[in-house]
């Protein structure tokens, strides 16, 4: 009896210890593996995509950024309607610089507003959601679309 009792609980006790291995999703390993695999994807293809402004009123802002560095604006103006402007971005590390492509069509007393959100941030891409800060530490959060 003692030897049966024994020998339960060492088979328990290796079933808990090979249930907290690497290959185990719940264990702190594979959750650190997966979190290492997404942070290995390089920032500019995690930015790649379109992304809405979280927390805005009415229709929220978007910045679409393409592969080659393509970039495009699309916000309400003050009348109401929708306007996109498109442009450049450049991104070194985590830094990323955003200009637009400003046209002799364009009016610029509704285009002023986006046309400031062609600036230079810092960036950062976690999972479904895009950080930029501003040189004035000014921060907005965007979602993935």
């Amino acid at each position: 009896m003692k030897r049966t009792l024994t020998l339960t609980m060492g088979v328990i006790a290796m079933v808990a210890l090979v249930g907290c291995g690497k290959l185990n999703p719940a264990s702190s390993s594979a959750v650190q593996d997966a979190r290492a695999a997404r942070t290995a994807t390089p920032l500019e293809e995690r930015l790649i995509g379109a992304w809405e402004m979280k927390g805005s009123v009415g229709a929220p802002p978007t910045i679409t950024f393409k592969k080659g560095g393509g970039v495009a604006i699309t916000a309400p103006t003050g009348d109401g309607t929708l306007l996109t402007i498109s442009g450049v971005y450049d991104l070194t590390g985590n830094r990323l610089a955003m200009r637009a492509t400003v046209t002799k069509e364009m009016d610029l007393s509704l285009a002023r507003p986006i046309l400031e959100q062609f600036a230079t941030y810092t960036c950062s891409v976690e999972d479904a959601a895009l950080t930029l800060t501003d040189a004035d530490g000014a921060v907005t959060a965007w979602k993935k679309m």
